[in-house]
C-alpha cells in the first residue's frame, strides 16, 4: 500500500529500518525511513534499561531498527526496545518470587520513605519503608521481594535485616 506520493504507508506494528538524524535530551531520537517518514523514538522507548543514555544506543547517521507504535500529526512514533522483547527484564517473570532475596543498586530516593533500586536483570524495585537519607545512588543493598505485580510489571521489596538470613 502506498500514499498519495507513492511512498509506502507505515502501519502500527511495522518494523522498519531508519537512519538517526537527531538526538535530543528532552524528547528522544528522530530518525527517518528510506521513504522519508520521520520517526520519533521517545526516551522511554529507547531501551528496556532506562539507565542507558540515547548516545549509548544510537548515533547520528547510524541505522536503527524500529517498531512503529502509533502516529501523531507530523511523525510516526517508534520503539527500539519493542524490536528486542527478549531484553525486557520481565520476559521471564518466574525470576521474581515473593520472599526471594536480591542485591539491588540504589537509583533514586523520593519523598519520605521511597527508595528505588535496580536488580541485575534491569528490573526496578520500590523499596518500602526505607529512609531515603540513609542511601546514596549506586549503593548496593540486600532486599527481599514482598510483592510481585505481574500485570503492571512492578516489584516491591523491603530491606533485609540479619534475621532474614538465619
Amino acid at each position: 500500500m502506498t500514499n498519495s506520493r507513492g511512498n509506502p504507508v507505515l502501519v502500527k506494528g511495522d518494523i522498519v529500518n531508519c537512519t538517526v538524524y537527531e538526538i535530543t535530551d528532552r524528547f528522544g531520537v528522530y530518525a527517518e525511513t528510506a521513504s522519508g517518514v520521520t520517526v520519533l523514538i521517545p526516551l522511554c522507548e529507547m531501551s528496556w534499561d532506562v539507565r542507558e543514555e540515547p548516545e549509548e544506543i544510537v548515533s547520528i547517521g547510524g541505522a536503527v531498527e524500529v517498531k512503529i507504535g502509533g502516529f501523531n500529526k507530523e511523525v510516526a512514533i517508534g520503539s527500539i526496545k519493542e524490536v528486542r522483547p527478549e531484553l525486557n527484564p520481565w520476559h521471564d517473570p518466574s525470576q521474581y518470587k515473593v520472599g526471594d532475596v536480591h542485591v539491588g543498586t540504589i537509583i533514586n530516593t523520593v519523598a519520605k520513605q521511597l527508595v528505588f533500586a535496580y536488580l541485575p536483570s534491569g528490573a526496578s524495585v520500590l523499596i518500602r519503608n526505607a529512609d531515603p537519607r540513609a542511601y546514596n545512588t549506586g549503593q548496593q543493598v540486600k532486599i527481599r521481594l514482598i510483592e510481585v505485580d505481574l500485570e503492571y510489571q512492578a516489584l516491591f521489596a523491603e530491606l533485609c535485616t540479619e534475621d532474614h538470613f538465619s
